[in-house]
């Protein structure tokens, strides 16, 4: 999807805030004891520890199969190697019940600040970070994951509020020239320096 010329696009993000939909990533939550989610290999996108035991995966829509089913053969070969292992661990397709939502540029931060009560400043939510807040009044998951140099906050809401989260952040964006933007414009930034 695009908004404008790919090149507009990729200056607001560089220079202001763009929102663009991410509903289309592949989205999976691994829960299990976390010595046996250590134990096995995620070969993923991007996976976030949401708490002990709790992980969420973004990832390549396509690739939520595999990853499920590489999980799956790696908890039946670990079981088979220790007959002791009780491991129990459970992989959840959430892609249908989030929306995402990605906030990107320098004043994603300002916008996001102005929706949600936790310090999301560097010192406190470093890149990399995730929680679960309020944002807009609504749960919300942030991670944060920057596009190169670019700060980034990916939010996860359930889908029958998505509009309402898209709507709400375009307007607590407005003092920062907010712009809706493609994934084009995102995925240069990301492969800037690749």
């Amino acid at each position: 999807m695009r908004f404008d010329a790919p090149d507009t696009e990729e200056a607001a993000l560089k220079t202001g805030v763009g929102i663009a939909d991410a509903s289309w990533l592949g989205k999976l939550e691994l829960k299990g004891h976390q010595a046996e989610l250590e134990s096995i290999t995620i070969d993923a996108g991007k996976t976030w520890s949401l708490a002990r035991g709790h992980h969420f995966i973004a990832c390549e829509p396509t690739r939520s199969g595999a990853i499920i089913e590489s999980i799956e053969q790696q908890v039946s070969e670990r079981k088979s190697e220790d007959q002791a292992w009780t491991g129990c661990i459970h992989v959840i397709d959430v892609t249908s019940v989030l929306a995402g939502i990605l906030l990107a540029g320098p004043h994603s931060r300002d916008v996001l600040q102005r929706l949600t009560a936790p310090d999301v400043s560097d010192s406190a939510f470093a890149n990399g970070a995730c929680l679960s807040a309020k944002v807009a009044g609504l749960h919300a998951r942030i991670m944060r994951d920057d596009l190169d140099k670019t700060l980034a906050y990916w939010l996860f809401v359930g889908t029958e509020y998505a509009a309402y989260a898209w709507e709400t952040i375009m307007h607590a964006g407005r003092p920062f020239g907010i712009m809706p933007v493609g994934q084009e414009a995102a995925q240069r930034l990301r492969s800037a320096n690749q």
